[in-house]
């Protein structure tokens, strides 16, 4: 079972006893926001679970101890309580944690007080995180570590919660407040990790190709009206769609991207999802990034859409994916072409199968083997056709290259290492637009 883990550093100001606001609730009057937080999301946790207190030397004399501020005859003594006598009496006493950290004065105190933080944190712990009097740049040294901790150690971030105290005004001004007044609230930042994640899936698309992972990170309402409901529907759609589109061209899947019912889908729910409230300005960026390329694709059956995934799969470096489905693109346009303009090809096979195999012999034969008429498998068996097609002046000029890309193909497929990456790339990026130009008379881009 996932721990769930409460982390607050603490300060060194001499706090004023006020009310917070969580989650609509209001607290008990609290000098320390720890307590507050502490008695609403820890109440109930058990011995699995931690609470981390981190200070440093001086915050632990000032505010950890007892009686560790400047205080008058007046002052009541509850006042002149530290963290840790308040603390001791939680029914979480037991599972609280106090770690001493350096001051973060340098980049050596920077990185030990990153190892200390990342050294208690255990996989799949769901995070409370504090961050009102995180000091100098704790909270965000903070917020990169747990971004890295969901990498390594598959966290979760629950909450990262803010004392908005300075909306009471000056602490001077606050002190003369009755009590009753002073409420401040506690303000949900977790966006914060939610922007890292837009980022890394904006990273993932830009040097990846990995479209899916910005439906991933798209932000759905829990409000529930039709409106709403109908964003979240148009957004759900979308990320289905934007993981096929990945899937797709990762396992090669040509009939699926050929048929184009996913760009479809994206394209009709597109501006519900775009326009919806609960996109935030960084997903709607991000959106708009896309766009173009998806509208590029055609939401109905077009061999436009394999060109499309192709374009892509080189791209991004995907050569297996990039040759896969260039050879396998190039075959069905030769076989649709024979097939409307050969009645003769249309008759000799039983099967799509037979087609694509004869097709692809077609192209590939040598031409010594063509010039002792060497042939075998399936052109031998259609001995007549294989003939006449020898002569077909498409074939002949697209054979020299279609080998190549063939060869390549097949150093890629079942790891030769014939050729380098450089090369691979280099040949791809003439062998299959010349092919496919003399074969449509249009020439793809890459």
């Amino acid at each position: 079972m996932s721990r769930k883990v409460f982390i607050s550093f603490l300060g060194t100001n001499n706090y004023i006893r006020t009310h917070y606001i969580i989650n609509g609730k209001i607290s008990k009057p609290v000098r320390f926001i720890q307590e507050a937080l502490i008695d609403e999301f820890c109440n109930d946790w058990d011995e699995n679970d931690r609470i981390f207190i981190f200070y440093t030397q001086e915050s632990l004399n000032r505010n950890w101890i007892d009686k560790g501020q400047k205080y008058d005859e007046k002052t009541p003594e509850e006042d002149t309580y530290g963290l840790e006598h308040i603390l001791k009496e939680k029914a979480v006493c037991d599972i609280v944690h106090p770690i001493l950290i350096p001051e973060g004065f340098t980049e050596n105190d920077i990185w030990k007080i990153f190892e200390c933080l990342y050294n208690i944190l255990e996989e799949k712990d769901i995070i409370y995180f504090d961050a009102t009097h995180a000091f100098r740049s704790i909270p965000l040294l903070a917020t990169v570590l747990f971004n890295y901790a969901k990498c390594l150690k598959n966290i979760t971030v629950a909450s990262i919660s803010y004392g908005a105290f300075e909306t009471l005004g000056p602490a001077f001004k606050v002190q003369n407040m009755d009590i009753k007044d002073r409420k401040a609230p506690v303000i949900d930042i977790s966006s914060i990790i939610h922007l890292q994640d837009i980022i890394n899936a904006a990273n993932d698309y830009i040097k990846f190709g990995k479209i899916g992972r910005i439906g991933d990170v798209l932000s759905f309402s829990g409000k529930e009206t039709k409106a709403q409901r109908r964003t979240n529907e148009a957004i759900k759609i979308i990320q289905r769609e934007l993981n096929n589109l990945d899937s797709y061209i990762s396992i090669c899947d040509i009939q699926h991207i050929k048929q184009g019912t996913f760009a479809k889908n994206i394209q009709e729910q597109f501006d519900t999802a775009i326009n919806g409230e609960n996109i935030n300005a960084a997903e709607k960026e991000l959106l708009k990034k896309i766009e173009p390329e998806l509208f590029r694709f055609k939401p109905s059956a077009s061999n436009l859409n394999i060109e499309m995934a192709i374009e892509r799969a080189f791209k991004h470096n995907m050569l297996v994916q990039a040759y896969t489905l260039a050879q396998e693109y190039i075959i069905s346009i030769t076989c649709e072409q024979l097939t409307e303009h050969l009645a003769s090809f249309r008759t000799s096979f039983e099967s799509e199968k037979d087609r694509r195999t004869f097709t692809s012999s077609l192209l590939a034969i040598s031409n010594s083997d063509v010039a002792t008429e060497n042939f075998t498998g399936i052109l031998s068996k259609n001995i007549r056709l294989t003939k006449q097609l020898l002569n077909w002046p498409k074939r002949q000029q697209i054979h020299q290259q279609y080998k190549q890309l063939t060869n390549n193909r097949n150093s890629l497929n079942h790891a030769k290492g014939a050729y380098d990456e450089r090369t691979i790339i280099h040949q791809f990026s003439k062998t299959y637009p010349d092919i496919i130009q003399i074969l449509t008379e249009q020439r793809p881009t890459l």
